[in-house]
């Protein structure tokens, strides 16, 4: 139908990028741009992953007309913030959100907020204290946000 299976693809890419990032023994600017760069890489996969197994899901439904209605709506979902993510997911079935909201960590939700926090200021050309530990952590604690999610759509 309209989608692809999540990607494993988007996922090693950025895990390459801080293997370089965190291999370069370079100025503190250069480790810097980094992360700035690593943090717009972090969030677009939380949107990417969310939005790929939405359509997954809806794809396995064989119903094309719904397909492509979910397609539409997801491509204006941007900022996947926590209350953004909840909000999402609620619509499609209030126990995914309740199940997701139960695994939701006080860390996990600080890393998506930080996340977002970053890249929104990074997009409006303000200065940005990250360092490359802050956002891997960050994208630890993100990465298993979309396990959550992948593991509560498949059970469903």
């Amino acid at each position: 139908m309209l989608s692809a299976q999540p990607s494993e693809h988007s996922q090693s890419r950025i895990d390459e990028a801080f293997e370089r990032a965190f291999s370069f023994d370079g100025d503190d600017v250069v480790q810097a741009d980094y992360a700035r760069y690593l943090c717009v890489l972090v969030t677009g996969f939380l949107e990417q992953q969310v939005q790929q197994t939405i359509l997954s899901y809806v794809d396995s439904q064989d119903d094309r007309r719904l397909s492509s209605y979910i397609a539409a709506r997801l491509r204006r979902s941007r900022n996947m913030r926590r209350s953004q993510l909840l909000e999402l997911v609620g619509e499609f079935d209030l126990a995914w959100r309740s199940e997701l909201l139960q695994r939701l960590t006080d860390a996990h939700s600080a890393a998506i907020e930080s996340a977002y926090a970053s890249r929104n200021s990074i997009a409006h050309g303000e200065d940005v204290a990250l360092t490359l530990s802050q956002i891997r952590e960050y994208y630890q604690y993100i990465r298993e946000v979309v396990e959550f999610f992948r593991h509560i759509v498949r059970v469903a």
